[in-house]
């Protein structure tokens, strides 16, 4: 795991002396991501930099950029390759001579043997950049469901790039310009959704694509992958089906710990670590070293669930407490996103890795376990909202007036509050309704809180970025997990643990997205993975008797952080101070009187606004971190 960083200048070749100093700005501002080496490489019209995380061949010689040549070509690279050998050993039987025992050299000469197809043959996760000098052709390519970034942009007849769209602003002279629509984004769905990113002129390179450069300023994406449709005609029985997904998912779990250092895990208590947990146990030669954060809060703490499964496996286990001092360091987290980025999870998954990383280099997660087994609540309500799907609209339209005609000041308890949702949800398309589930700030709401910079996205509906999944009213249920992993788990949750863990020089892996188990999983048939209204029966069913049963069965928490006490205590004057300042408002983004209405609603208990309160905090330190400001420093971080 890595940062990576160059540049392409086909009409312009920078002398030596100024392409080095401008890669070494890039890699100095992505230097977390790698403590181990780093190292720039240039001729002119195009440069690389990199900054080196060992995990694979410790030795200096598989530093980067890796240069081969006997072909003229070299390579910035981020991420693992977990087959890396197996390809290796394809290529020594065609010839191909090895210098080192990396994989980083082993996708240099795949690329050599076999282009863009190499990409078909990659399993892992990975960001890189591939110069060949023979054809004179720049190659771009990020892994199949994006748990390694990559970000680009066109420049003054250049085009940048990098694993942080800060390594970008380091180029002297790029300029800061705020793209609106992506605040506009950000406001529904807590992140910037590809392609789009806060700054004007940088883009997001999307998952399971790749690019080959040949012309300025004509970068034409092509996908090689997709989610696999369900299989409708296979008809496994129960059993074949148990072990069939238990069979590729232990294959899964022994790719992603392949490793020349020691292999950890974080452990929540919940089914998908200790899945992840139990097969680790079975294959790990040593003790497992498994970490745990926990808070205060019994309503979100889960150290409790974690330390049983910890008794059931005997393994080394390290817990640590999050408390409200933690916040503090929001604005390290501002700085090291880059980006407006609203996930309260990502405050604990930051101190989490900073702490694992005392003791290893590598963990595992569970990221993607909810998406492929069918986990989060919304999915089931997505589910029974299918069943009104059959009525006629004009049924439909008439329980969504009378939704409309239960008052707001009845919402105080939960169960009305929710039906008012659900009856006035009812006659929208389904990409409408999901984005209701979703969103942090709804239609409504924006109508009411965007100002004058604001309100001409007003008629930009953020549904339209999740409308190409849904297709079938039928399929609601199934389409929303579709969506999620195309949306929500690229733009938010990968990027959520790239970024905290990087940020520490820590490698986090993801069984539950390798792309064999997407592909076996994505194929079976909803009905045989979830049971009724309960999710993720299918994983259930192959850990019977693997972990504890009160594991198995217990009801998901989630990630959560007790953010509504906390901005009722010592963050709630932080956050009256950020978002009601003259140096807020003087940025005309929102209706003030709102915001402040916001900040009561929580304060006197009549509304839990905490998400949102989080998520403008986030907001108004971006711009005043990234905008307002003018330098991409780690004194910042």
């Amino acid at each position: 795991m890595c940062g990576i960083a160059g540049f392409w200048s086909p009409n312009i070749s920078l002398e030596q002396g100024e392409a080095r100093d401008a890669l070494k700005k890039m890699i100095a501002s992505l230097s977390h991501r790698g403590p181990d080496a780093d190292g720039v490489w240039a001729n002119g019209q195009v440069g690389f930099g990199h900054r080196r995380l060992s995990v694979i061949d410790l030795s200096e010689r598989s530093n980067q950029p890796f240069v081969n040549n006997e072909f003229n070509s070299s390579i910035t690279f981020n991420g693992e390759i977990y087959n890396y050998l197996e390809l290796r050993n394809s290529l020594e039987e065609k010839g191909y001579k090895f210098k080192t025992k990396s994989d980083t050299e082993t996708i240099l000469l795949g690329y050599k043997e076999w282009g863009p197809n190499i990409l078909n043959l990659l399993r892992g996760m990975f960001a890189f950049a591939i110069w060949d000098g023979e054809k004179k052709e720049l190659f771009l390519a990020r892994d199949r469901l994006g748990e390694k970034p990559l970000y680009y942009a066109w420049f003054n007849e250049k085009l940048l790039f990098g694993s942080e769209a800060k390594a970008i602003i380091t180029w002297k002279g790029f300029p800061r310009k705020v793209n609106f629509e992506a605040i506009h984004g950000f406001l529904s769905f807590q992140y910037s959704p590809v392609p789009n990113t806060a700054f004007d002129s940088i883009e997001q390179f999307p998952a399971g694509h790749f690019a080959v450069i040949k012309e300025f300023g004509k970068l034409e994406l092509k996908q090689y992958w997709s989610i696999p449709e369900v299989d409708s005609l296979a008809k496994p029985s129960t059993t074949e089906l148990i072990l069939g997904t238990k069979e590729v998912l232990e294959d899964a779990i022994k790719a992603c710990m392949v490793s020349d250092t020691e292999v950890g895990i974080f452990l929540s208590g919940g089914i998908d670590s200790s899945t992840i947990l139990s097969f680790m146990n079975d294959l790990n030669p040593r003790k497992t070293q498994a970490f745990t954060i926990g808070y205060d809060d019994p309503r979100i703490d889960e150290r409790k669930y974690a330390k049983s499964v910890v008794d059931f496996f005997d393994i080394d286990h390290h817990e640590f407490l999050l408390e409200q001092q933690s916040a503090d360091c929001l604005s390290k987290l501002v700085w090291h996103f880059g980006e407006p980025f609203a996930d309260p999870a990502a405050l604990p998954m930051y101190i989490l890795s900073e702490e694992a990383r005392k003791k290893v280099k590598v963990v595992l997660a569970g990221d993607g376990g909810d998406e492929l087994f069918i986990g989060y609540p919304r999915y089931f309500a997505c589910k029974l909202m299918q069943l009104f799907n059959f009525f006629p609209q004009s049924i439909n339209k008439t329980l969504q007036l009378i939704g409309k005609m239960i008052p707001k000041s009845s919402q105080s308890l939960p169960i009305i509050k929710y039906m008012k949702r659900f009856l006035n949800d009812l006659a929208l398309e389904n990409h409408e309704k999901y984005l209701n589930y979703v969103s942090f700030f709804n239609d409504d709401m924006r109508q009411e809180m965007y100002g004058s910079q604001l309100d001409n996205f007003l008629e930009k509906k953020t549904s339209e970025i999740l409308e190409p999944y849904f297709k079938e009213r039928s399929r609601f249920m199934e389409e929303a997990a579709i969506c999620d992993m195309n949306t929500y788990l690229p733009g938010a949750l990968l990027r959520k643990t790239d970024i905290a863990s990087m940020a520490h020089g820590l490698e986090v892996r993801s069984p539950f997205l390798d792309y064999k188990l997407v592909e076996h999983v994505s194929k079976i048939p909803l009905e045989k993975r979830v049971k009724g209204f309960k999710g993720k029966n299918l994983l259930k069913m192959i850990n019977k008797d693997r972990i504890p049963e009160s594991i198995i069965e217990r009801k998901k928490m989630g990630f959560n952080v007790p953010l509504d006490s906390w901005l009722r205590s010592g963050l709630e004057d932080v956050a009256r101070d950020l978002l009601l300042s003259d140096t807020s408002k003087s940025r005309k983004l929102f209706n003030y009187d709102y915001i402040e209405g916001l900040l009561k609603r929580h304060a006197n208990k009549t509304g839990s606004e905490e998400y949102r309160i989080w998520a403008l905090m986030n907001l108004e330190l971006w711009f005043r971190m990234w905008v307002d400001g003018d330098s991409v420093g780690l004194e910042n971080g």
